[in-house]
């Protein structure tokens, strides 16, 4: 194995730090910049390792999150047509460099990629980036991508773990939201009993 083996796994156990603190953050905005650089390692890993269709993926992946982050810094949700386009580049570059099955599994990695920096939320962005790393792990075998298949499965775990958590929160703040609402009812309901004792009284 020469020097671009060893560079390669150096890389990819930057790129699996950086990942691991991505699923954790809370903004999508500094998601979509991590993605950004996280894409931009692996493409050089996968390059030096002679995983072309991963390589070229991910180099679409890098335009995707930068056409991405500006929709989200406007407030602004994707056009469909965007999003088709990043979708049939992917499936180009899978076919380009297609040397056997597992290829295909870089061009399904890439199409949940593709819809995940697509929401507006962390929470639905994770929903369809959890199945990601799924299939980066069946595709890493082949370029002997051994740390990107490691760092692909904790960046799984990883997901799993941040979608329990914001679950949780997203609950908490629904029950705190059912229970403002149910504390102000109440108070609307004293406010509404007095005023007829009141009345009461002023008919007596």
């Amino acid at each position: 194995m020469g020097a671009e083996f060893y560079i390669a796994q150096g890389i990819s156990i930057l790129t699996g730090i950086l990942a691991a603190v991505m699923m954790q953050l809370k903004k999508m905005k500094v998601i979509l910049l991590f993605q950004l650089a996280v894409n931009l390692l692996t493409a050089l890993t996968y390059i030096l390792l002679g995983g072309l269709s991963g390589g070229g993926i991910c180099l679409i992946a890098i335009l995707q999150s930068a056409v991405m982050f500006f929709y989200n810094k406007k407030g602004r949700k994707p056009h469909w047509w965007v999003l088709a386009i990043f979708i049939a580049g992917y499936v180009a570059c899978s076919v380009l460099y297609y040397k056997s099955f597992v290829d295909v599994f870089s061009a399904l990695a890439a199409i949940c990629f593709a819809v995940s920096i697509a929401m507006n939320t962390p929470f639905m962005s994770r929903v369809w980036y959890v199945f990601n790393p799924l299939f980066w792990i069946v595709y890493d075998i082949s370029p002997l991508a051994y740390v990107n298949l490691i760092i692909h499965a904790a960046v799984f775990i990883s997901t799993v773990v941040a979608l329990i958590r914001v679950d949780d929160i997203f609950r908490l703040r629904k029950k705190k939201a059912e229970s403002v609402q149910a504390s102000e009812e109440e108070t609307q309901e004293g406010a509404e009993g007095l005023q007829e004792v009141e009345e009461d009284l002023q008919e007596k």
